[in-house]
């Protein structure tokens, strides 16, 4: 890899993985720029003062793809990655094959699943505060949401992926995890 490509490491998991945590720690440690898809929603909704709910977030999707096309969310990000000068990016919560289709576009493009087993994934889900309402979700609940248009489509992104990250154990063994992998990408 040259020194003036720029790295792009893209994440997909299910929720609850430790994506967000995958990437604040790539940023912490090695400088990234972190861009989510569903951040281009929650600002969508922000702006409308709509609570930030997993079920928002989905209609919001769905409503947006319908109405503009397939590929309108991957577009927006294309253009945001495209207007960053960062060297290191990672890109967080693809979901659709559609969205990776122009990511290599942007650099040296890495796609990494992150992976967590479904109860430890739902423990984790309860403990944080992302999504209104989700921290009170049943295990019934979670697992429905798993069924969602913008869920079901995250084991086909799951099967392009290149790297792995299983995330099973301490926030000190991802960060290990972590650092393997950008130290292999770096020196791919």
């Amino acid at each position: 890899m040259t020194s003036d490509k720029r790295i792009v490491i893209g994440l997909v998991g299910r929720k609850g993985s430790g994506k967000g945590t995958v990437a604040r720690l790539i940023k912490d440690r090695y400088g990234a720029t972190i861009y989510r898809f569903s951040d281009l929603l929650r600002d969508i909704l922000d702006s409308l003062y709509i609570d930030k709910s997993r079920d928002n977030l989905i209609h919001l999707s769905e409503i947006l793809r319908d109405g503009f096309g397939q590929t309108i969310l991957r577009d927006a990000m294309v253009k945001q990655v495209q207007q960053d000068p960062s060297r290191l990016v990672v890109i967080d919560g693809i979901r659709r094959l559609d969205d990776l289709s122009r990511l290599d576009e942007l650099g040296d493009f890495h796609l990494v699943d992150v992976t967590a087993p479904i109860e430890l994934r739902y423990e984790r889900i309860q403990q944080r505060v992302e999504n209104a309402g989700e921290s009170t979700d049943t295990m019934e609940q979670f697992q429905a949401t798993e069924t969602a248009p913008t869920e079901i489509t995250i084991a086909d992104v799951e099967a392009r992926a290149q790297e792995k990250i299983e995330n099973l154990g301490s926030y000190d063994d991802l960060a290990t995890k972590v650092d393997d992998l950008v130290n292999r990408i770096k020196h791919a």
